[in-house]
């Protein structure tokens, strides 16, 4: 998942835009400082639009709330930190402030009624059915906004809005039928797959010696990790109904179901106990940090540890990744608490010797051996080969190929439909498939088996991302930007 944001996130503010409406409970998530270099209010200038501080503490704790949802609630500030929410944030809002000078230059405009009608449509306003001014106020003031500026935010989001309306270019049914072309096309194929296990080969002591002296560098012993730690423990922490009820209720907007609701205290309980746990963990941890950075620690456990050893879960290792010998890293959460450790050295990986490695040299040249000849008889009998004939395949039909895995069988539709050749070949980890494509058909459009809403989103999913692209560049390049900040540490 934080592979795919970190993939997308240039054009993020306009295609998942993170809403003051769907995020109004979230509250302020605490993050680092910044070092102003003019007005300690303002983080940037765009034309004559001031972006201010308290708007960036905002945007945060909502981008924070919104990758908070998308993992499960497992996103952390080790996670933000790793993926720059920080300057995520302030890139969002200038994007914004570029899209709000845009929208008023070009004469759109958003009166009061429209900003009342959003509000009243809102269900966490709502008592009994219908919207409650008393709920909205204490709704508001739960989440940290004062009437007056969640309603100049969502005057800036409905503006927005009008101005992405603007690029929502309708689907065409040229733009349809060439997606479905490409995607409902099926291919009747004949096949023959040729196994690596029916070539022999069993190489020498000679052969694995030179192949190894040829790929020593891929032979390494893993690096590891000499740490001293200490694990805080849940479960040696205690607290009272009373503590637990409050914690609830300072924090019940971080309890919610799918629809958006918060959940009742007896829903989310077991949540809530672990929850408070950790907060009462975490500042002992944080305690206990200090004391291992002046090696004053008591009851702590030395442990080497495999560069690949998840024992203590990725973040951990992650973490041991960004510091040096003799540092400390901060307080990162486990299974059952938090985890501090003191770095006492990295063992960088060092060769094999041919002892150590020849059992995998022997499996790697085996394979490659094997995948090299069946590529060869591949080659050879592609022009003339006798194989089965599968009937129509689409390419979601790994199941119908019987003579191939499903993996297998997904993994060459795949690269079938991407080929440009009536005959050709597919090498797989352990196989290789020669096909000929011995006739072609195009489903109809009107056929009751295509998903029809699905061609229809993706046509205006491209078209979106093209168009929300352009706009990003044209606004970019009208709008003066003046930083007032600098990253603090």
């Amino acid at each position: 998942m934080i592979t795919w944001m970190q993939r997308h996130k240039k054009y993020l503010v306009v295609t998942i835009w993170i809403s003051t409406i769907a995020f109004v409970g979230a509250g302020f998530v605490g993050w680092g400082s910044y070092n102003f270099s003019s007005s300690a209010n303002s983080i940037a200038t765009v034309n004559e639009t001031e972006i201010s501080m308290e708007d960036l503490n905002k945007e945060y704790s909502r981008l924070y709330s919104y990758y908070n949802q998308l993992t499960n609630n497992k996103f952390t500030k080790e996670m933000a930190e790793q993926f720059k929410l920080q300057d995520q944030a302030v890139n969002n809002l200038l994007t914004k402030a570029k899209m709000i000078e845009f929208a008023k230059e070009i004469g759109l405009s958003v009166i009061d009624s429209e900003i009342g009608q959003k509000i009243g449509s809102m269900e966490v306003f709502f008592e009994n059915g219908q919207f409650s001014k008393e709920k909205y106020l204490t709704v508001l003031k739960n989440a940290g906004y004062k009437p007056k500026s969640f309603e100049d935010g969502l005057k800036e989001e409905i503006l927005i809005e009008k101005l992405q309306a603007l690029f929502d270019i309708k689907n065409t049914q040229t733009e349809l039928n060439t997606l479905h072309a490409s995607l409902y096309i099926k291919d009747r194929v004949e096949l023959k797959v040729i196994n690596s296990q029916d070539v022999n080969y069993t190489p020498t002591e000679d052969e694995i010696k030179k192949f190894w002296e040829s790929n020593q560098m891929n032979y390494l012993s893993k690096p590891k990790f000499v740490l001293k730690y200490k694990i805080i423990d849940l479960n040696s922490y205690s607290y009272n109904e009373n503590e637990l009820s409050s914690f609830y209720e300072e924090n019940k907007f971080n309890y919610k179901n799918s629809d958006g609701k918060i959940k009742t205290f007896d829903e989310v309980k077991e949540l809530v106990i672990k929850d408070i746990k950790l907060k009462i963990a975490k500042k002992d941890a944080l305690k206990q940090y200090l004391e291992l950075k002046k090696d004053e620690l008591k009851d702590i456990t030395d442990i080497t540890l495999d560069s690949d050893d998840l024992k203590f879960g990725m973040d951990f290792i992650n973490s041991l990744n960004t510091i040096n010998k003799n540092d400390v890293i901060k307080p990162v959460e486990v299974e059952n608490g938090y985890i501090i450790a003191k770095l006492v050295d990295k063992v960088a990986p060092k060769p094999f010797t041919f002892d150590e490695a020849k059992e995998s040299v022997k499996q790697d040249l085996m394979l490659k051996y094997k995948k090299d000849k069946i590529s060869e008889l591949a080659k050879v009998e592609v022009n003339s080969f006798k194989g089965t004939d599968i009937g129509f395949v689409s390419r979601e039909d790994a199941s119908k190929i019987e003579l191939l895995s499903q993996i297998d069988a997904a993994e060459f539709l795949q690269k079938l439909f991407e080929s440009k050749t009536k005959n050709g070949f597919v090498i797989l980890n352990d196989k290789a498939v020669i096909y000929k494509i011995l006739e072609q058909k195009l489903l109809d459009y009107n056929e009751s088996e295509i998903d029809k809403e699905f061609i229809s989103q993706n046509v205006q999913n491209l078209k979106d991302n093209l168009s929300n692209k352009g706009l990003l560049n044209f606004i970019n390049n009208r709008y003066e930007t003046e930083l007032h900040y600098q990253k603090g540490n």
